[in-house]
């Protein structure tokens, strides 16, 4: 439910280099993912303009080869996007405004009422993805920064994996297991494998 301005404070930087401005002097970027879970796999994509306005101009959430939810803008000069959601009822989909600046998958359960089988779905659909994006962890690692010594702090990993060495050192005392499958996800993500043990410094180091 946050705002688009929350999620993205910069996102002329997401839009790509080669990316050229339409007519209206617009550029943006696509972004998707899929959740999979009792629903099966359920799949988001969500184009984004970042100029010269930051807005949600698009949004499609889809499973089972069946689209779920579906936003166009239609009028540049209006907040709104146009929504349309599987219903499955008297008349397929329902159609209704949706703000352009909130992620449209998110606002279902305070539009959909779920009278229907088609409804349901999309409320289980919608419920799935947004749990799922609420447990994602931003992580843009910094190899530059991850190869220095760090200070013992609470061995929480951050953002820029800054810490990484000190998260191996945490999870590798606290629990072999959790520390096992940790290192072979990072071996997986490194091209030259990781090391068993980093290098943590002391807090006097």
């Amino acid at each position: 439910g946050a705002g688009v301005g929350e999620v993205f404070p910069d996102p002329v930087a997401c839009v790509p280099e080669r990316a050229r401005p339409d007519a209206q002097r617009r550029r943006g970027f696509r972004i998707g993912c899929t959740a999979d879970g009792p629903e099966g796999p359920v799949r988001l994509d969500v184009a984004v303009q970042a100029e010269p306005e930051l807005r949600i101009v698009g949004e499609r959430l889809s499973a089972g080869g069946v689209v779920l939810l579906e936003t166009a803008l239609r009028d540049p000069s209006r907040p709104f996007v146009q929504a349309a959601w599987h219903t499955a009822g008297q008349s397929p989909v329902t159609r209704a405004p949706l703000p352009d600046d909130r992620l449209g998958t998110a606002l279902l359960p305070l539009r959909v009422a779920g009278k229907t089988d088609g409804q349901r779905r999309v409320l289980a659909a919608a419920e799935q993805m947004v749990v799922a994006l609420r447990s994602v962890f931003a992580c843009d690692p910094r190899p530059d920064r991850m190869r220095a010594p760090v200070p013992i702090g609470s061995g929480r990993l951050l953002g820029g994996c800054d810490n990484l060495a000190e998260v191996l050192w945490r999870t590798r005392a606290e629990c072999g297991r959790r520390h096992a499958r940790l290192v072979a996800a990072v071996r997986a993500g490194c091209g030259a494998g990781a090391r068993r043990r980093g290098a943590v410094s002391g807090r006097g180091g």
